[in-house]
């Protein structure tokens, strides 16, 4: 019998102060002084958001530039940068490629 009160039972007040919580420690980890580097150009907003959670979720700081004007023209050109500290660039590229899914689908009945 399917149930409809999954989230009944979820912590929502203590998922928003957890959240909070990173989102202030990812905030104080870009300081003037700290080195940034692009590490990816995105064509779409959306495609820059979900390596921003990507990269949140490994707990790696990063920001995006450029949505506004792409969400407002949606143009090519308009494109997203994604940026990360110096520091975190390797390994934040690792971890985007990882999660990059590249390979062609399987044809049915091939």
């Amino acid at each position: 019998m399917p149930t409809d009160d999954i989230l009944d039972h979820f912590d929502w007040e203590e998922e928003a102060a957890a959240d909070r919580k990173l989102d202030e420690l990812l905030e104080q980890a870009f300081t003037p002084d700290v080195e940034t580097v692009r590490i990816q150009r995105y064509a779409f907003s959306w495609q820059a958001e979900l390596a921003k959670v990507i990269l949140r979720n490994q707990q790696i700081p990063s920001f995006i530039t450029n949505t506004l004007t792409s969400n407002i023209l949606q143009l090519e050109w308009a494109q997203v940068d994604l940026y990360v500290r110096a520091e975190d660039a390797e390994q934040a590229l690792a971890i985007l490629e990882t999660n990059n899914d590249t390979e062609e689908p399987e044809e049915v009945g091939a």
